[in-house]
C-alpha cells in the first residue's frame, strides 16, 4: 500500500516495483505507440498514393465504423476467455489488415479493397483498457490504483501528442508508407510480448449481464478522440 504523503515520482517507482508491473508497463506501451500514430498515418498513405482527401478520409472513417463494431464484440470475448487467449489471434488478423491496406494503398489497388480491409484494424482493440484492467488485477489499493491510472494516462497523452506528429513529419519527407510500418511493428513487438506475460493477466470471468467491463472501453477511450487529426 502506497503512503499518500509519498512524492508523487517514488509513488511511481513503488507502483512499478509491483511483481511483473514494470514489465506489463513498458511493452503496452511499446504495443500503445501505433494508437497515437495509425490514424493520421493511414490518412496521409490513403491522401499520397491516391491523391485524394476525400478517399483518405472515408477510408479512416470506415476504421471507425469498425471500432464501433468490433470493440464490444472483442471485450466482451476478452472478459470472457481472456487477453492471451483472445487477442493473440485477434492481433494476427488485425496486423495482417493493417499491413494489407499499406501494400493495397502502394500498389494503387482499387480503393473498394482499402474499403475491405480498413476495419478489420479494429479487431486489435485498445491497448490501454488491456493495462489498466492489468493494473486493476495486481493493484488492490484505491490510492496506488489512482498513481498507476495517473502514470498510465501521463505517458500515454506523450505517444498521442507526438504520434501524429511523427507520423506527419515521415510521411511527408521520407515515405508514405513508413509511419504505417512503425505503427504496425510496435503493435507486433510490443503487443505479443504483453500478451506472453501471463503473471499480471486478469482471470477470464464471464461478465455479469447489464454490466459494462473494464475492457468495453476502446470505443471511448482508445480511438475515436485520438486519430490524430
Amino acid at each position: 500500500i502506497l503512503r499518500r504523503s509519498t512524492p508523487l515520482f517514488a509513488r511511481y517507482r513503488e507502483i512499478l516495483a509491483l511483481p511483473g508491473a514494470a514489465a506489463f508497463f513498458w511493452w503496452g506501451l511499446v504495443a500503445r505507440v501505433q494508437m497515437g500514430m495509425t490514424g493520421l498515418a493511414t490518412f496521409l498513405l490513403v491522401q499520397i498514393e491516391y491523391g485524394s482527401y476525400a478517399t483518405a478520409g472515408a477510408v479512416l472513417g470506415a476504421t471507425s465504423i469498425g471500432f464501433a463494431i468490433a470493440a464490444p464484440l472483442m471485450s466482451r470475448l476478452v472478459d470472457n476467455y481472456g487477453q492471451s487467449r483472445v487477442l493473440r489471434p485477434a492481433f494476427a488478423f488485425g496486423i495482417a489488415a493493417r499491413v494489407g491496406l499499406v501494400v493495397a494503398a502502394m500498389t494503387h489497388a482499387p480503393v473498394w479493397v482499402l474499403f475491405c480491409v480498413a476495419p478489420f484494424f479494429a479487431v486489435t482493440g485498445s491497448q490501454s483498457t488491456l493495462s489498466r484492467a492489468r493494473w486493476s488485477h495486481i493493484v488492490p489499493d484505491k490510492h496506488a490504483l489512482n498513481t498507476a491510472f495517473s502514470l498510465e494516462s501521463s505517458l500515454e497523452e506523450v505517444l498521442f501528442i507526438a504520434g501524429p506528429a511523427l507520423a506527419t513529419i515521415l510521411a511527408t519527407t521520407v515515405a508514405s508508407w513508413l509511419p504505417s510500418v512503425i505503427a504496425v511493428a510496435t503493435l507486433l513487438v510490443g503487443g505479443y510480448v504483453f500478451l506472453s506475460l501471463r503473471a499480471t493477466e486478469p482471470p477470464a470471468l464471464k461478465a455479469d449481464a447489464g454490466t459494462v467491463p473494464l475492457t468495453m472501453a476502446p470505443v471511448i477511450d482508445g480511438y475515436f478522440h485520438r486519430v490524430g487529426i
